[in-house]
């Protein structure tokens, strides 16, 4: 039995590099109008109304929202499992 995980064989058939904002044929104003709102998006307050169990996933290497975040996410949001793919990053 491998231990590789389950992801393994398709990153290593697509190596990347990956896109992480937005669609790749999206035209630059919608490009810009997305990444205004996720820098803008607050949802800090809304999140212990949150009722269905939740599951994050977060790559430890992710650059665009830092892995920091998620023991903050896991604070406020009640019924909350939380894991790090190591070596993974955005996306």
């Amino acid at each position: 039995m491998s231990t590789a995980p389950p992801w393994a064989d398709w990153r290593q058939e697509h190596p990347g590099p990956y896109r992480t904002l937005g669609d790749p044929g999206m035209p630059p104003h919608a490009r810009r109008g997305h990444l205004v709102a996720s820098n803008e998006h607050d949802a800090r307050e809304a999140l212990p109304g949150v009722s269905a169990p939740t599951l994050i996933l977060h790559g430890d290497q992710d650059r665009l929202t830092p892995p920091d975040n998620v023991p903050l996410l896991t604070a406020r949001l009640p019924h909350t499992r939380s894991h790090l793919f190591p070596g993974a990053r955005h996306a």
